[in-house]
């Protein structure tokens, strides 16, 4: 079942090779199916076999739900592309629970309220086809059937990267890294300001989806 807001995909070619001409007619494509077919999920007993190799370490990066739903609402919503497919979910959202606003130039962007109420109305409909970015991670990963050597958590990611670089003896390759800083200020530093704008229930529903 396709997305409400995602183009239809009957001009797709059959070769996996995209051309950036087809890409920008895809602004409300399925981005990720599309890298799915150029570059398949390995088979799982591919993944198995690599994680059962003696020199192998398995790892898993973790990120606390609201943090994580807050960050892809500033990245992917408020600070979205225009002729993106989250610009034109913004709009979307918009016009469904702020119909005046979304007929003004002036306000394109819907509200994390806003944002928090198209996910909650989402998830009461079952609806398929989440965004990746705040679709909950048991979705489309499988943490709990993997035995991972190593949990990171992306709170403390600077510190625990460096471990485990120093665990997998690559820090002669390797080098700690930050490349991909919000705008306005650290996710962290925001989560207050943006949560308070909810309800109790707004929250406690929030909590109900993601736990």
């Amino acid at each position: 079942m396709s997305h409400p807001y995602l183009k239809d995909l009957n001009h797709e070619p059959s070769s996996p090779s995209y051309s950036p001409q087809f890409l920008r007619r895809q602004s409300q494509a399925p981005v990720l199916s599309l890298a799915r077919r150029k570059y398949p999920r390995p088979s799982l007993h591919d993944l198995e076999s690599a994680i059962s190799a003696p020199s192998s370490v398995s790892f898993v990066i973790v990120r606390h739900p609201f943090e994580r739903l807050l960050s892809a609402y500033r990245d992917k919503i408020y600070n979205s592309l225009p002729n993106t497919i989250h610009r034109a979910l913004s709009s979307a959202i918009l016009r469904k629970y702020r119909p005046l606003a979304a007929t003004k130039s002036t306000s394109r962007r819907a509200t994390f309220e806003e944002f928090v109420l198209y996910l909650l109305d989402t998830f009461r409909s079952n609806e398929t086809g989440l965004d990746m970015h705040w679709a909950p991670v048991v979705q489309f990963c499988t943490p709990c059937l993997i035995n991972f050597n190593v949990i990171l958590k992306f709170e403390t990611l600077q510190e625990d990267q460096r471990y485990l670089i120093e665990l997998t003896g690559l820090s002669h390759l390797i080098k700690p890294e930050w490349i991909n800083e919000g705008k306005g200020g650290s996710t962290n530093q925001m989560i207050g300001k943006f949560y308070s704008e909810l309800s109790a229930d707004q929250l406690y529903q929030l909590y109900n989806v993601y736990k």
